[in-house]
């Protein structure tokens, strides 16, 4: 989709802010165009997170969340935390980034700590998220 950019030197400042706002255009284009392939991509081999809307405007799932994070943690092959973990059910085409709540991600990470399938390498404090490991239990590649 690159198309000829001609023209005449010299420039202008108003032809540089012209010519560099079409370059950015198209490339946002180009990018937007890569994102939906990509996502596709994504979907064809992903189950769907099916999702609908409860009373207080909460989104609640039709499948367990603990398979994504289970299917999303297993390639991890250094310590990560619940950021990590949405990013990685994002990359997998399970949800988009924020479809899950993270309070539900960090239920599901606890859940697994208690089943012995990850393990704490730092608890959190506050603000601070606690950095996982995943053990030989969990890691069944």
């Amino acid at each position: 989709m690159t198309s000829c950019i001609c023209f005449n030197w010299p420039m202008n400042y108003e032809e540089y802010k012209k010519l560099r706002k079409q370059i950015a255009d198209e490339y946002e284009q180009e990018l937007a165009a890569l994102e939906r392939v990509w996502k596709r991509f994504q979907n064809l081999n992903s189950p769907t997170l099916k999702t609908d809307v409860g009373a207080n405007n909460e989104r609640r799932s039709n499948v367990p969340i603990a398979k994504y994070i289970r299917a999303a943690i297993k390639d991890f092959r250094q310590d990560f935390t619940a950021d990590d973990v949405e990013q990685s059910i994002a990359d997998h085409g399970f949800a988009e980034k924020g479809q899950i709540a993270s309070v539900s991600i960090t239920n599901t990470l606890h859940r697994l700590f208690r089943s012995g399938e990850i393990a704490v390498v730092k608890r959190g404090e506050g603000r601070t998220g606690s950095i996982y490991r995943l053990t030989p239990s969990g890691d069944k590649s």
